[in-house]
């Protein structure tokens, strides 16, 4: 139950009980519908324990993807979002950039 006035007292706890005081990063990925398990299990492999995975549909027109992204127009995605730990946050991030090789256009964006 919440207690108004109580907010960090309530927060210190949480922090405790759930993170055992460890400081957590978000790494998110933006990838092509179907993906966002694979990236899952590469941050895995890098040393994360799990993420969730939020289906999207881009909402710009078709000509923005092609003529500004140029990349195929295909709106549905997958975000996948990782608490990874502040010590192995980069490292999760760059395994999952380096095993999807998203330096290509049209692999996704991780950040």
């Amino acid at each position: 139950m919440f207690i108004p006035g109580r907010r960090r007292e309530i927060l210190e706890i949480m922090n405790k009980e759930l993170f055992n005081n460890k400081n957590y990063k978000l790494v998110t990925a933006i990838v092509k519908k179907g993906l966002g398990s694979r990236v899952i299990e590469i941050g895995k492999e890098a040393g994360s324990k799990d993420g969730i995975i939020v289906f999207g549909i881009g909402t710009a027109s078709k000509n923005v993807y092609l003529d500004l992204l140029g990349i195929n127009f295909e709106p549905e995605k997958e975000i996948v979002i990782i608490a990874a730990e502040e010590n192995i946050a980069g490292k999760v991030l760059n395994t999952i950039a380096n095993k999807l090789n998203m330096e290509k256009e049209g692999r996704g964006i991780a950040f």
